[in-house]
């Protein structure tokens, strides 16, 4: 017996392939970044800097570009941010000014905030009741197996880049070549967006905006319940933030890994990840959606422990799978009770 999967509209499989081109694109700019940072002769607190202005510019401009992206439409919010987010990578890299870096951030935050919250509401449009299942599972299957991709790639950039330059290979002008690339797949992520001709779904994809008040706003959010379910991302989010954004500079430093084994372990753990996101529905219904998110993020603590602790590269990088594939294991979890 054969399975035959749904058929998908033309925009969405457009829209998947835009997925796969900005999957691999991200996986190089999180990979390099950091390190390019710190070979400009950048410090740490400058780098912890630049990493949290982005963050910075969803939390308070979240709401307000959330409603601009609604005006402008799905599809055309898709292809600014990422417009945006080329440009504020190029900036990011033309120079080792501080405030021109600064600057770059601030877009690149701006970007990724109308881009990011364009996503889910697109997939709504280009997907009916028995492809949505499909759309949300393929959007986030393309851009692990994606991520896995441009790591591995990534991994060996910078030395022939090195080579064609004639400079050292872990040099910010080798580097700054690479962030290029990823800056340049970005642009390319518009191509497939470009041949929608038109927002699908009908109409000009612009949603009407109801009058929602501080007061309203501030009702929905002083809710217990609404608190207990902000609660645990707050606190994940300041952890996560101290943690995870700087693990290749952890790895290179402490161990010494070069580039290309550097991009390897990246692509790992984009696997690991993503299977462990696969079982984790599984676990759910032996355990419950809150028990299974407990105990796997529970579980990734000791692992994040020994990566901090671990003597060896071999045991650190395999303590840093571990720890991905159990936390990221939750975070579907925790949104589908969420929803629910």
């Amino acid at each position: 017996m054969k399975l035959r999967l749904p058929e998908l509209a033309r925009p969405a499989w457009l829209f998947l392939a835009s997925v796969v081109i900005g999957g691999v694109s991200f996986s190089i700019f999180q990979l390099y970044f950091n390190l390019y940072v710190l070979s400009v002769g950048a410090d740490k607190q400058q780098l912890g800097l630049l990493a949290s202005i982005p963050s910075g510019v969803t939390l308070v401009l979240g709401l307000p570009l959330g409603m601009l992206a609604d005006r402008m439409g799905r599809r055309a919010a898709l292809i600014w941010g990422n417009v945006g987010a080329a440009v504020a990578t190029l900036i990011l890299v033309a120079t080792g000014s501080p405030f021109i870096m600064a600057a770059g951030a601030i877009l690149l935050g701006i970007s990724q905030t109308i881009a990011l919250l364009s996503v889910a509401p697109f997939i709504m449009q280009v997907s009916n009741e028995k492809t949505r299942t499909l759309m949300f599972s393929a959007q986030f299957g393309l851009s692990t197996l994606s991520g896995f991709a441009g790591s591995l790639l990534a991994g060996y950039m910078p030395g022939w880049f090195a080579a064609g330059f004639s400079v050292g290979v872990e040099s910010a002008e080798a580097y700054r070549a690479t962030i290029a690339v990823s800056a340049a797949l970005v642009f390319l992520s518009n191509v497939p967006l470009g041949f929608i001709r038109a927002e699908p779904g009908g109409g000009s994809g612009r949603v009407s905006q109801a009058a929602v008040g501080l007061s309203r706003l501030w009702a929905q959010l002083s809710r217990p319940l609404v608190f207990k379910l902000m609660a645990p991302n707050l606190f994940i989010g300041f952890g996560a933030a101290i943690l995870i954004p700087y693990m290749n500079v952890f790895f290179k430093e402490k161990f010494g890994l070069s580039d290309d084994w550097l991009g390897i372990l990246f692509s790992v753990a984009s696997v690991t990840t993503g299977t462990a996101t696969l079982l984790g529905p599984r676990l759910a219904n032996r355990l419950g959606k809150v028990r299974a998110v407990v105990a796997t993020q529970m579980a990734s603590l000791v692992f994040m422990a020994f990566i901090g602790f671990w003597p060896g590269a071999l045991g650190a990088a395999i303590a840093f799978l571990f720890r991905g594939a159990l936390m990221n294991m939750a975070g579907p979890l925790f949104q589908a009770f969420s929803m629910e």
